[in-house]
């Protein structure tokens, strides 16, 4: 069984930066420890039109 989900993991800004990557790896380590284990990870591209800062991978995991 697989699973995928996208999460905000930086920013432009330093200590938005700080502050996103934090709470990612908080997550990160809430979904290890029920057992799941992390197959990759990928940044998702943001269109060149768009002002957005905030930097999202997509990270997909499977259970064993």
């Amino acid at each position: 069984m697989e699973k995928s989900i996208i999460l905000e993991r930086g920013n432009t800004c330093w200590w938005k930066n700080n502050k996103h990557r934090k709470e990612t790896t908080c997550k990160l380590k809430k979904i290890k420890k029920m057992g799941w284990k992390l197959c990759w990870k990928k940044k998702i591209r943001q269109k060149v039109e768009q002002i957005d800062t905030r930097i999202f991978y997509e990270y997909r995991f499977k259970i064993e």
